[in-house]
């Protein structure tokens, strides 16, 4: 997805699979808090465009481990998603691997971009295992993929080729399927789209209207719910919002308007479209850049996203 990313390890499991965090304990959430610390202490000093977090929590304290609607009751863990977002670090998350039972903490946390698992290819025999007898075909989603209502995307998780990976005595020889394997992808789409060459002063929430707004529609089989399916090249075919209007909430303040010009004028990294210079004279006025704000306003083709 992105191979001239840089990719920072922060150990928060221990042990083979099944993973530590599958048996009840507070110390794995101590250790993904840690490590959502690092990253806050550290991430924008190095370039962090996104948190992939390929794991399944079990609280203590009874509560369920599996949720049907966003979660509440994890105030430490919430903070640090919202702190991620003012960093403009997006957080990622697998849903899960529980089918229709819900979907896992972290990715039911508020702001956790969640992601489910379709199939790659059709597989045969061995290849489709962990679903025996689910006819499996691209785009479809595999049939243990946790979902709920607010699911954001999906992305290839079924099967995921990682010999890389079993080096360090993780995994099956060959590869294997599940909602982990997904998630990586939309953390590296994130990455090339906000990595050099790509966007790199583009607001989270516009990378994430991007890959929502252009991905494939997949009807999910099982509940007849429409999730849109990572698409990479089309979304950074897209343009970036550089007026700031993500939300579509048709405000936008002095400030955007300065740093679109500032990208105009090649103090800023890109300079896209709208066309903030319309004559081509290397000065922006007041009535270009109105104009550039209406056509991005009332012309643009795709409909309103709520990221967070």
């Amino acid at each position: 997805m992105a191979p001239a990313a840089g990719i920072i390890g922060l150990r928060v499991l221990e042990g083979a699979f099944p993973p530590a965090e599958c048996q009840p304990s507070d110390e794995p959430l101590t250790r993904v808090l840690n490590a959502l610390d690092w990253i806050l202490d550290h991430g924008a000093a190095l370039g962090v465009a996104a948190v992939n977090m390929s794991f399944m929590l079990v609280p203590t304290d009874g509560s369920p481990a599996l949720h049907s609607e966003p979660c509440a009751g994890f105030a430490d863990l919430s903070r640090r998603i919202v702190d991620l977002w003012r960093l403009g670090i997006l957080p990622v998350a697998a849903s899960g691997s529980s089918g229709l039972a819900g979907v896992t903490i972290p990715a039911c946390i508020p702001g956790v971009v969640s992601v489910g698992a379709v199939y790659d290819a059709v597989l045969t025999g061995q290849e489709n295992s962990a679903c025996p007898g689910d006819p499996s075909a691209p785009d479809r989603v595999w049939c243990r993929s946790s979902t709920f209502p607010f699911l954001t995307v999906l992305a290839p998780g079924a099967r995921i080729l990682w010999d890389a990976f079993v080096n360090a005595g993780v995994g099956a020889p060959g590869g294997g399927s599940g909602t982990s394997a997904a998630a990586p992808h939309v953390s590296g789409a994130i990455a090339a789209l906000r990595g050099q060459g790509g966007v790199e002063d583009d607001r989270p929430e516009c990378t994430l209207a991007r890959i929502v707004r252009t991905g494939v529609r997949v009807v999910d089989h099982r509940t007849g719910q429409s999730v849109p399916r990572l698409d990479l090249a089309a979304a950074a075919g897209t343009r970036p919002n550089f007026i700031g209007d993500c939300n579509h909430d048709r405000i936008v303040t002095s400030a955007e308007l300065t740093r679109s010009a500032r990208i105009l004028l090649g103090i800023l990294a890109l300079s896209h479209w709208p066309p903030l210079d319309a004559d081509g004279d290397g000065i922006p006025t007041i009535d270009e850049l109105i104009s550039a704000v209406n056509f991005r306003l009332y012309r643009c083709p795709l409909p309103p996203v709520v990221a967070i």
